[in-house]
């Protein structure tokens, strides 16, 4: 008898636990806010290829070549910089600088750095951040 109520107990126990276990559905792997909770108008998904950190955008580097005009500087690269990506500028693996991409051609960039007392030839460029598509 006390074998059965104990028995009794431990199920009634187990039952009540995993009654009280709250069950979500299985979460989305790209969050999307409604409109009306963040309180701002709906805009495109950024696509995968163009988030970070991606192999593809990582291995795109290049080398700062020489000033252009008062403010932009041009770099050599091996690959395409979309335009309006944020690029850090290194010196010896430090980071020394930052900056916007203002034109791009597959083999070089016009960049405008943050600093333009702080870049010189020869620093390295890499992408730090890829802009999205326009709309």
């Amino acid at each position: 008898m006390k074998v059965r109520k104990a028995i009794v107990c431990l199920l009634g126990f187990l039952v009540a636990e995993a009654w009280s276990i709250p069950t979500n559905p299985a979460p989305s792997s790209t969050p999307s806010p409604s409109p009306s909770a963040s309180g701002m108008p709906h805009q495109r998904p950024i696509p995968m290829e163009m988030q970070l950190p991606n192999a593809a955008w990582m291995r795109i580097r290049g080398v700062v070549v020489r000033p252009v005009d008062g403010k932009l500087w041009y770099a050599r690269t091996n690959g395409l910089m979309p335009l309006n990506s944020i690029i850090s500028i290194q010196r010896q693996g430090a980071k020394v600088n930052g900056g916007k991409v203002i034109e791009a051609a597959r083999d070089g960039i016009f960049l405008e750095p943050w600093a333009s007392d702080s870049i010189q030839a020869g620093d390295e460029v890499m992408i730090e951040s890829v802009a999205p598509p326009p709309p």
